[in-house]
């Protein structure tokens, strides 16, 4: 007997969809789109142009469907995607449109890359600078002056909130997306390797803490002349990685202040209104590695909402640490110019009434697509 098998001209895909953003608009000038309904081993050809010509961004198909990522940053505006498959035999049709409007952060925002596993599921964009107060009241992000302060939660939640539609102060998961994404670069540790040495901690010595000088102030200015904490209330350019002020993220952008210099009011969640942290955990300051035993842990507090990612991470590593408490949920994180050890950028204060402002706190907003 002789076998003979026709091979077979590939379907037309069933439709594409956006995988990261997950919606539109976007601050991810390079998104990845999914097409769906494609035949493993195929080759999959995404296009910009409803004819699908020119040159694709092409991948291969390792099952019903593919998510091919952009090469090429897009411009400012609205875009349309359509996409093809083939293999030996020929071309399928061609499938779409997929609309993406590509959008920039904010002036003096910064994108930050989604993380699913603590809670984000878009990109979102956060205030390099910690909020100031642009004389009228109005929370903007920029280097000159000090930072917005004495302000409780919830009125700091409404300086963020009025600046315009889609402002919020920022919430838990995006803190923890912003601390996970920087304890993920090299170049915030001291060994330039994520894990060894110490993570950037900012302006934020105090002598009984094990540093050699105590801040009584936040830092005098903001800028490539104030980048490192040297010494009681005094910058420099240079300086110990400790005491550096910023921090690196994974795309290469810049955020200030986010551990020292003041404590910044954060949102525990993503829901609507104002959310406080449980009030049920010890009233003391422990290291992360302690959190566990905790009788809080493991219930209303978990680890993606607190902890970093590298095990065993702890104050000793520039990271900060944890302080339970029962006095109304609020939570303050980063740690402040004179808390030692205590600051880092996970460092997280639950023991805090959504009525008092303090002179260390501030915070931060966030502008969401």
């Amino acid at each position: 007997s002789l076998a003979y098998n026709v091979g077979a001209l590939p379907t037309n895909p069933s439709s594409l969809t956006l995988a990261s953003p997950i919606s539109t608009p976007g601050v991810n000038a390079l998104p990845t789109i999914s097409v769906n309904g494609v035949v493993n081993g195929n080759t999959v050809r995404l296009f910009t142009n409803n004819a699908c010509t020119g040159v694709p961004i092409t991948s291969t198909a390792s099952g019903a469907s593919k998510e091919i990522t952009l090469a090429i940053p897009l411009t400012v505006g609205t875009h349309q995607f359509y996409a093809n498959t083939s293999n030996i035999y020929g071309t399928s049709g061609c499938v779409g449109p997929l609309s993406y409007t590509y959008e920039t952060c904010p002036s003096g925002y910064i994108h930050v890359p989604r993380n699913t596993s603590v809670g984000t599921d878009s990109d979102f964009c956060v205030m390099k600078y910690e909020a100031k107060n642009n004389g009228s009241g109005v929370a903007v992000s920029q280097a000159e002056e000090n930072p917005y302060v004495s302000l409780n939660i919830g009125d700091s939640k409404t300086k963020c909130i009025g600046i315009g539609a889609k402002y919020d102060l920022v919430s838990n998961p995006e803190w923890m997306t912003i601390a996970r994404n920087a304890e993920s670069v090299s170049s915030n540790w001291s060994s330039d390797s994520v894990g060894y040495g110490v993570m950037a901690r900012g302006w934020s010595a105090l002598i009984s803490s094990g540093d050699t000088w105590t801040n009584t102030t936040v830092a005098s200015s903001t800028g490539p002349e104030c980048k490192y904490n040297i010494a009681a209330n005094s910058c420099a350019s240079t300086g110990n990685h400790l005491y550096r002020r910023t921090l690196a993220l994974s795309n290469g952008e810049e955020i200030w202040d986010f551990s020292g210099n003041v404590w910044e009011w954060v949102d525990w969640s993503l829901a609507s209104g104002l959310q406080t942290g449980p009030t049920t955990c010890v009233s003391r300051w422990v290291e992360f590695t302690d959190v566990i035993s905790d009788p809080c842990y493991g219930g209303v507090l978990v680890s993606n909402q607190i902890l970093p990612a590298i095990s065993n991470g702890d104050s000793s590593e520039g990271l900060g640490q944890f302080y339970g408490g029962s006095d109304g949920g609020a939570a303050r994180r980063g740690g402040s110019y004179a808390f030692g050890s205590i600051t880092g950028a996970f460092a997280l204060d639950l023991n805090r009434s959504t009525s008092i402002p303090f002179s260390n706190v501030g915070f931060r907003c966030v502008y969401r697509p």
